[in-house]
């Protein structure tokens, strides 16, 4: 073999080990985004909504009482982890309640692939008693809620929710 065709030879060799690399890191990526992909349905058991709808209700309890040490040990372990949350400033990561507050749940979704977690749309509801009766304030909230039913507890991951409608 001479110079050259040994130069041919390798350059082949090069470029065809580019492009399988190309091919395989993009087949990785590929992979990648399908695992990361969520597939979700609404929730149409009626005993799944109102049970999953009482775990925000609970959740938005604890906000409002400000018992920190309640609303960290309900916030999940991996949110927690990823955003640095501890008993100190549980507080300062949620949304700020005062008031007579309640939750009412409009949209739940539920995630195909992971059975007991919910991706939940609705408003909290400020009761107050005004001069000419009472006055409902909403505000739009969503969160994302992991039932643990072997132990009866559930998990709240403070979230934003609208991606996921956005999906059906």
């Amino acid at each position: 073999m001479d110079k050259t065709s040994f130069r041919i030879f390798l350059v082949i060799i090069v470029v065809s080990l580019i492009i399988f690399s190309g091919l395989f890191a993009f087949a990785m990526y590929e992979n990648k985004i399908n695992e990361d992909k969520i597939e979700v349905e609404y929730v149409t058991n009626a005993n799944i909504f109102y049970t999953v709808e009482s775990c925000v209700n609970k959740y938005v309890s604890l906000i409002v009482a400000q018992d920190s040490i309640a609303l960290y040990n309900v916030t999940d372990e991996q949110y927690r982890e990823e955003h640095g949350i501890t008993i100190n400033n549980v507080l300062a990561n949620n949304i700020k309640l005062s008031g007579n507050y309640s939750f009412n749940a409009q949209k739940m979704l539920q995630d195909k692939n992971s059975e007991h977690t919910y991706y939940v749309k609705g408003y909290l509801i400020e009761e107050s008693l005004m001069e000419d009766g009472f006055s409902n304030e909403k505000i739009e909230y969503g969160l994302i809620v992991k039932l643990d039913v072997d132990n009866n507890i559930y998990s709240i991951i403070p979230s934003e929710v609208e991606v996921y409608f956005d999906e059906i």
